[in-house]
């Protein structure tokens, strides 16, 4: 058996750095931090990082310094000290290595490469994925262990054995439309692994940042339930694990893409999938730089932009050059019909009240889009009136009272969408009313009779006989 004896400089150059967290997250407690549901990815330096399960337990800090590992010389070496749970642990750099202490006093480290632990009270076990990775328990004299093997340490026992092979991974689509709440990773399966208990999925995005989305676990030799992914670019892969918690080889990285879509203002997608483009009916499909278009003879190079020619809908196809499988999308044009009313348009100051009522249909009569957030303007002349609007479904109104003044006035109603494109608008002019006219009298000649005629005399009293 190879080994290496390791010397530690003097403990003056030591620093403790506290953990970077570049992925999921950790819980700081006081005896040390815990990776949360998500597990955690943790970059100790450029090339080395550590990819924590979800529970998996580490001490609070940890520290740096230079070890001979080898009979080259010094090498930057970081401790860290794993207290339960599973690790991956990757060195890409020969000349930079990560030190892992774990229960039963077991210690490894590796470098220019990766490997995993995973540590319980009572048994640990070492694996190296690839690169150099050697093992101590109990001492510090270190022994090589073989890429693909599998060194289990408990306290009356150990022994080593072969990581599982990676499986055959079969993914039916590699090109999704993600254009509304994202899209479901369908279609994943691999064959099973002999000496198998479970799988693990790991799925990770590789743009517009990358990072591990999933970490699933799984009896089964397909992904249900699936995961939905936004936008971006992606890339799976499996693994096997036996019955001592083991992670088997890495399949090979199946890529594939979930398309999204870019609009102008007033676009969105549909509760059905449907894309609607903006007021200038351009869309602009993410993630698929390089894909080909379905155009009336053969296919075409997808455009930066989508422009609908007219009113009319659009379906698009879309596929991978080399490829049959398609992804399609119906794009419809934008679907918001605005109708404001001001009256009535016969209004007379003082006495009329002016009401306006504005309705909003989206693809539906009777329902307003629920992306549009209306703005309400009433204006007297060219001044802004406060007034209090009242909605029914997709009907707002209000009211206007009389104003005073010698008139005439003009009532204007606006309604735009929260980008400022104008809706609709209708307007009145009010003239004022005229004031009441006073009786007219006939005039009177000179000279003749007075309109107001006097009562006739009295007759005479009858003479006596």
């Amino acid at each position: 058996m190879m080994c290496v004896w390791v010397l530690a400089l003097s403990t003056l150059g030591r620093a403790e750095v506290y953990f970077q967290v570049v992925a999921g997250g950790l819980d700081y407690r006081s005896e040390g931090v815990v990776a949360r549901e998500s597990g955690a990815t943790i970059r100790l330096a450029k090339g080395a990082s550590l990819r924590l399960s979800p529970g998996a337990k580490l001490y609070r800090v940890h520290k740096q310094t230079r070890f001979w590992l080898s009979n080259s010389g010094r090498t930057l070496t970081h401790l860290v000290a794993l207290a339960s749970g599973r690790m991956a642990v990757e060195s890409a750099d020969p000349e930079l290595a990560v030190m892992v202490t774990a229960p039963l006093a077991v210690t490894s480290f590796v470098r220019g490469g990766r490997m995993h632990i995973v540590a319980q009270p009572d048994q640990v076990s070492i694996v190296n994925l690839e690169g150099t990775v050697s093992w101590a328990m109990k001492t510090w004299k270190f022994a090589a262990l073989a890429p693909g093997k599998v060194r289990s340490l408990s306290r009356h026992a150990e022994s080593e054995s072969e990581i599982l092979a990676a499986p055959l991974v079969r993914l039916e689509n590699n090109l999704f439309g993600g254009f509304g709440q994202g899209a479901t990773l369908a279609g994943l399966s691999w064959d099973p692994v002999p000496g198998a208990v479970r799988y693990r999925v790991s799925i990770e995005q590789l743009e517009p940042e990358r990072r591990l989305v999933n970490d699933l676990e799984t009896a089964g030799t397909t992904l249900a339930p699936a995961p939905r992914l936004e936008a971006g670019r992606y890339a799976v892969s499996v693994q096997a694990v036996d019955r001592f918690s083991i992670n088997g080889r890495l399949s090979r990285a199946e890529p594939f893409s979930v398309m999204g879509v870019r609009s102008t203002d007033g676009g969105y997608v549909d509760a059905h999938g449907n894309i609607v483009a903006g007021y200038d009916r351009r869309v602009q499909l993410t993630f698929a730089e390089g894909l080909l278009m379905k155009g009336p003879r053969e296919w075409l190079p997808l455009p930066r932009e989508i422009v609908l020619p007219s009113a009319e809908p659009m379906n698009l196809h879309l596929r991978q050059a080399g490829d049959t499988r398609l992804v399609s999308a119906r794009v419809l044009p934008q679907q918001v019909k605005t109708t404001v009313t001001v009256g009535p348009k016969l209004a007379r100051w003082p006495g009329d009240t002016v009401r306006v009522e504005v309705n909003i249909d989206g693809p539906s009569p009777g329902s307003m889009p629920g992306w549009l957030e209306p703005r309400f303007r009433v204006l007297l002349g060219i001044d802004e009136l406060e007034v209090t609007w009242t909605r029914e479904g997709n009907r707002f109104s209000t009211e206007v009272a009389p104003h005073s003044g010698e008139g005439p006035w003009i009532v204007r109603a606006e309604v735009e969408d929260q980008y400022g494109h104008l809706l609709g608008r209708d307007f009145v002019e009010i003239a004022r009313r005229p004031a009441p006219r006073p009786p007219v009298l006939a005039p009177v000649a000179p000279g003749a009779a007075s309109a107001v005629t006097a009562p006739p005399p009295a007759p005479p009293p009858h003479a006596s006989r």
